[in-house]
């Protein structure tokens, strides 16, 4: 559950829940003042054909790795081209970085196509660069909870920039196993 953020919210990541997670298979109930969303279990969600995402863009790296583990089929996400200049140009990142974990991205003029795999994701041998952008680790660290082999997220100091406690909520709330140590090539702001 989301306090805060409802049917009554100005915030548009607030459809976030209804536009998206119900679409795939979630459990969405909406007050007019908070949100709670019951996944379905694992590998059973579902692609939605298409999401104009313009209302809520910077959640698009989160439906972009849903879309990835959805149970068969592509997901076309549009309305997102502003965010080509955001702390990264995220569109190409999502798509770099996903296929490292055998997820086929198309980038599009306004948006990305993913075609799922299910659960059966390979294992990104150098880690998930994160381009110093706290969507991009936190979307990834999402992924990784459903991932068949440890994935290594490159970068997590970059999650405080808006949400410091992110990792402690992570294993904490949600009981993700996490262990930290320092790469031996880590990348900082798109390089080596």
């Amino acid at each position: 559950t989301v306090p805060n953020i409802g049917s009554a919210s100005l915030q548009g990541d607030a459809r976030f829940a209804t536009d998206v997670l119900q679409r795939m298979g979630c459990q969405v109930t909406q007050t007019a003042h908070s949100t709670t969303v019951l996944g379905p279990p694992v590998g059973s969600l579902v692609s939605i054909p298409h999401v104009d995402m313009e209302p809520m863009t910077d959640a698009f790296l989160t439906a972009t790795v849903l879309a990835a583990v959805a149970k068969s089929g592509t997901t076309q996400i549009t309305g997102i081209a502003n965010q080509r200049v955001k702390e990264c140009k995220r569109i190409a990142a999502m798509k770099d970085e996903l296929r490292k974990f055998g997820v086929t991205c198309r980038e599009l003029e306004d948006g990305i196509e993913i075609d799922s795999v299910g659960l059966k994701l390979t294992q990104p041998q150098k880690g998930v660069h994160c381009y110093d952008d706290h969507r991009v680790a936190m979307s990834f660290s999402v992924l990784s909870t459903v991932a068949p082999h440890p994935t290594t997220i490159q970068d997590r100091a970059c999650t405080g920039k808006t949400w410091p406690g992110w990792w402690d909520i992570l294993h904490g709330k949600f009981g993700v196993k996490l262990e930290g140590f320092e790469a031996q090539d880590a990348h900082v702001n798109g390089t080596s």
